[in-house]
C-alpha cells in the first residue's frame, strides 16, 4: 500500500510541475530554469492588439542560457515576426511563447492566446482608399489591374466614362492623341458606401519600336540578408531591377544597411523597376529606405494587400513618393526590349500571404532565371497556378521558393523549369528550419547545382547572353567561378 501511495504522489507532483509551466509544447519539461524563463516572457505578453507587435525580451539574468523564440499558429494574422494583420472580425490567435536552451538547442513553450481587434469601418475605409491611390495611376500606356478588396469583404465597382480608352475591367486602348478618362470607383462595406474618383491620362500610342539592349552584361546580385530576399539585377541596357528588399530573418541583423552599403558600392543611385513578390518583412521590409535614398521610377507588387502597420505605413511611402504601384497579371511584361524581357508567371490574391506571391521569369537572349518568391504548391499556391497557366517556365537559374521551405518546390514545378542552377536565400540556425531535406532532396534529384547564401555569402552571377558564371563575395572577399554548395549535377 505504501509504493501505491508513493507512486500517486509522483505522479501528482509530475502534474502539478507541468501545470505550473502551462502546458509547455513541443518538449515539456520540469526545469525551474525553465519555467522560469519562459514565464517571464509570458508576464509581458500582452492579451490583445492593434498593431505589430514587438516580441518581450528576457531579463539578462536568463539571457547567457536562453534565446527566446515566438511562434504563431496564424502566421496570416500575426507573423513569427510579430507582424499584427487585422481583420473586419476580432480574432484569437495562439502564440507559442517560449525559449531555446544554448546546451541543447531544444524549444520549450508556452501557449499564449491574443486577441487581434478588427478594423474599425473608418481604418477600414482609409486603408481602401489609399490602396486605391496608390494602384490607379494618373497616367498610364497599360492596362490597369483593379484592386478587389476581397480580404474586407467590400464591393467595389469601376465605371469608366469612355470604355473605348479604358474599360470597367482595366483594359487601355492606346490613339494617336492623349485621351483624358474620368473614373469612378464605388465601394460599399458594411452598408456605407462611399464613391471615389480619379483622372486619368491614356498616353498616347508612340509605335512598337524598343529601346536596345546594349549587348552588354546582366549581372544577378543575390544579397545576403539572412532567410530573406533582396535581389540586385544589372540589366545589359543599364538599367537596374531589384526583386525584393528585405529585413532578412535569423542572422540579418542591420540588412538596411547590407542592402544599402552594397548598391552604394556598385554605384547604384536609381532603381528603375522594384518588385515586390509579397508583403512579408522578409521581402519588402525596407521599400522605404529605397524610397528615401535612391530614385525609383517603377514599383510593381503582390496582388496580395495586408492591414497591417508596417503594410500601410509601406503603402503611404510609396504615395509620399508619387509612385503608383502597378499589379501585373499573370501573362503581362513588367518590361520587354529586343533581347531583354521580365514576364510576370503567377500572380493573384489568396488568403495566404507566402500562396499570393508574384512569380517572375527574366530572360537576356538565352540566359533564363525564374523568380518564385515564397510560393509553393498545393491548393492555389503559386507554383500550381504557374503550372495551369500555359506560359513557358522553362529557365536555367531557379531562385527557390520560401527559402527552401518543405511546401516549395514540386517535383511538377521542378520538372517544368528544368533548370540547372538553383539560389537559395538561407542562413545557419534558421528559426523556421529552412531549408527542409524534403524539399532539399527534391531539388537533388533534379539535379540542380545549389548556391546558398548561408554558405557563399553574397551570389553574383553574371550572364552575356549565352554563358553563367557565379561569384560570391564571401566575408569581404571577391571569389570568382565558385562551386555550388550542393553539386547534383552530373
Amino acid at each position: 500500500m505504501h509504493i501505491k501511495v508513493s507512486k500517486i504522489v509522483k505522479l501528482l507532483l509530475l502534474f502539478v510541475a507541468l501545470f505550473a509551466i502551462g502546458g509547455c509544447t513541443g518538449n515539456n519539461t520540469t526545469d525551474p530554469k525553465v519555467v522560469a524563463a519562459i514565464n517571464n516572457l509570458v508576464d509581458k505578453m500582452p492579451t490583445e492588439v492593434e498593431t505589430d507587435l514587438v516580441w518581450p525580451t528576457l531579463d539578462s539574468v536568463y539571457t547567457d542560457e536562453f534565446e527566446a523564440k515566438f511562434v504563431s499558429t496564424n502566421v496570416n494574422i500575426i507573423s513569427d515576426e510579430g507582424e499584427v494583420n487585422r481583420g473586419i472580425n476580432d480574432a484569437v490567435v495562439t502564440i507559442k511563447v517560449g525559449v531555446v536552451r544554448s546546451t541543447s538547442n531544444t524549444f520549450y513553450s508556452k501557449d499564449v492566446k491574443v486577441k487581434v481587434l478588427a478594423l474599425t469601418n473608418e481604418m477600414v475605409f482609409e486603408a481602401i482608399e489609399l490602396e486605391l491611390d496608390t494602384t490607379i495611376p494618373k497616367t498610364t500606356t497599360k492596362d490597369i489591374n483593379f484592386p478587389t478588396f476581397e480580404d474586407f469583404n467590400a464591393q467595389v465597382s469601376y465605371q469608366s466614362n469612355n470604355q473605348d480608352a479604358l474599360t470597367n475591367d482595366g483594359v487601355v486602348t492606346q490613339f494617336e492623341e492623349d485621351v483624358e478618362v474620368t473614373l469612378e470607383v464605388l465601394v460599399t462595406y458594411k452598408a456605407i458606401t462611399k464613391k471615389y474618383t480619379y483622372l486619368i491620362t491614356i498616353a498616347k500610342h508612340n509605335g512598337n519600336d524598343l529601346p536596345d539592349d546594349n549587348d552588354g552584361l546582366l549581372k544577378v546580385h543575390v544579397i545576403d540578408v539572412g532567410q530573406g530576399d533582396a535581389i540586385l539585377i544589372e540589366l545589359p541596357n543599364d538599367q537596374v531591377l531589384m526583386i525584393d528588399a528585405g529585413k532578412g530573418l535569423y542572422g540579418g541583423q542591420n540588412s538596411d544597411k547590407t542592402i544599402k552599403n552594397y548598391l552604394n558600392d556598385l554605384g547604384i543611385t536609381t532603381i528603375d523597376y522594384l518588385v515586390i513578390s509579397h508583403p512579408h518583412s522578409d521581402h519588402y521590409e525596407w521599400v522605404p529606405m529605397l524610397l528615401t535614398n535612391y530614385t525609383v521610377k517603377n514599383i510593381y507588387f503582390s496582388a496580395k494587400t495586408r492591414t497591417n502597420t508596417q503594410y500601410l505605413n509601406t503603402i503611404q511611402a510609396i504615395k509620399d513618393a508619387g509612385l503608383t504601384i502597378q499589379v501585373p497579371k499573370p501573362g503581362d511584361y513588367i518590361f520587354k526590349f529586343k533581347d531583354l524581357a521580365l514576364l510576370t508567371i503567377a500572380n493573384k490574391s489568396v488568403s495566404d500571404v507566402n500562396a499570393s506571391s508574384l512569380m517572375v521569369k527574366l530572360t537576356y537572349k538565352n540566359n533564363s532565371f525564374m523568380f518564385t518568391g515564397d510560393g509553393g504548391f498545393g491548393g492555389d499556391e503559386a507554383e500550381n497556378r504557374a503550372l495551369a497557366s500555359g506560359l513557358d517556365l522553362s529557365a536555367d537559374v531557379l531562385k527557390v521558393g520560401h527559402h527552401g521551405s518543405g511546401g516549395s518546390s514540386s517535383r511538377e514545378f521542378l520538372a517544368a523549369v528544368g533548370a540547372k542552377y538553383g539560389l537559395l536565400t538561407t542562413t545557419t540556425n534558421s528559426g523556421t528550419g529552412h531549408p527542409h531535406e524534403t524539399a532539399m532532396q527534391r531539388l537533388k534529384e533534379a539535379r540542380i547545382d545549389l548556391y546558398q547564401t548561408r554558405d557563399l555569402g553574397h551570389i553574383i552571377v553574371i550572364c552575356d547572353g549565352e554563358n553563367y558564371q557565379f561569384n560570391c563575395i564571401k566575408d569581404g572577399k571577391l571569389i570568382e567561378n565558385v562551386a555550388p554548395s550542393d553539386p547534383w549535377r552530373d
